[in-house]
């Protein structure tokens, strides 16, 4: 009967544009839920839309309690298993994905015995969600002053700009090097590097995820990150609700796509690095610095076109001016939609499609 509540909610969540594994022949895409939820948390989860409704409304189309139906939305919302929106008194409930959404929210509650499940589901996860379709969750950012000067760099591929053009921002621990942590395995770059924007700043903040903080901290961290050679990823939208300060190592995008062949493939960035062979001095920087393994060093550095996902981190610490961002000619280069519900409407029709 336990496992039908978990089946249950694996089927719901697949509904949700981000999709879910199910019936994998593994029963770990149960023994994940079983970690987050209860079995009574599970049955509430799966009655949950995908657009906000308030707890009264619930409570009426399932028969309960609406007091009580607040109450433990409001609980289940805390422990992130399901979104809130409004403010106190007015609050509306909503189904959460599971990735990015559920997973990210149980950054201050991860166990080692919930990571190893998680371990050994990532590749299973990713193929059936993160790899169908061409829209992914998070885009690559480039380093502004990275890209060629006779470029021209739109706001949305600013993350200076996108940080300016915000006022309420939160910064949270990296759910990706927070596992590492918790597995006993601490990754040697900052932690806490996770910014939100807007409403997703009052969820985060308001459940103990992350601290309010300004614009001029916001760019601080944005500089340290690249100082330490973490790649910008944020959502994808023009106006993304938040950004990612991602390495090789620990982010499940990145240690996927490092995995391929071809990662410049599945990334979403229009940018590719190129090398001026005469000002190259072969130092090697640029090579230990890239998170995709996509520059070797011989007489001078060679950058695999294939591999290069557009970060810009190779750049901006070689000081012969020996390496620029260059645009991806315009049939290969991908805009983010303006908001986020087009964004999810495409994820929802290419994974079903793909």
């Amino acid at each position: 009967m336990t496992d039908d509540v978990y089946q249950k909610l694996a089927e719901h969540l697949d509904t949700l544009p981000q999709r879910y594994p199910t019936n994998t022949g593994t029963g770990l895409e149960l023994k994940v839920l079983r970690h987050i939820f209860s079995p009574e948390e599970a049955e509430m989860a799966v009655q949950l839309k995908p657009l906000p409704e308030a707890a009264a409304d619930i409570a009426a189309r399932i028969g309960k309690d609406p007091a009580e139906t607040e109450a433990f939305l409001m609980d289940m919302s805390r422990k992130g298993q399901i979104m809130r929106t409004g403010k106190a008194g007015a609050h509306k409930f909503m189904a959460a994905p599971f990735m990015v959404g559920i997973l990210e929210f149980q950054v201050k509650r991860f166990t080692k015995e919930m990571i190893e499940d998680l371990d050994a589901f990532d590749s299973i996860l990713m193929e059936h969600t993160w790899l169908k379709g061409r829209t992914r969750e998070l885009r690559t950012i480039p380093v502004e002053k990275t890209v060629q000067n006779n470029t021209e760099v739109m706001p949305y591929e600013s993350a200076e700009a996108i940080i300016r053009s915000n006022q309420l921002i939160s910064v949270a621990e990296c759910m990706c090097r927070k596992i590492s942590e918790v597995k006993g395995q601490p990754c040697d770059r900052p932690l806490e590097v996770c910014l939100q924007f807007g409403g997703a700043t009052h969820f985060y903040v308001d459940n103990g995820l992350a601290r309010r903080i300004d614009q001029d901290e916001a760019l601080a961290i944005l500089k340290q990150s690249v100082e330490s050679a973490l790649v910008i990823q944020a959502g994808s939208t023009q106006n993304p609700g938040g950004m990612c300060m991602c390495c090789g190592c620990c982010c499940k995008p990145l240690t996927m796509y490092r995995k391929m062949d071809k990662p410049a493939r599945y990334a979403n960035s229009n940018y590719f690095a190129v090398v001026d062979e005469a000002a190259c001095t072969a130092c090697g920087i640029c090579e230990t610095r890239c998170q995709m393994d996509a520059i070797t060093v011989e007489d001078f550095s060679r950058v695999d076109p294939d591999r290069c996902i557009g970060c810009g981190l190779c750049v901006v610490t070689c000081e012969f001016e020996a390496i620029r961002l260059q645009k991806k000619d315009e049939a290969h280069q991908w805009v983010p939609q303006k908001d986020y519900m087009a964004a999810i409407m495409d994820i929802y029709r290419e994974r079903r499609e793909g």
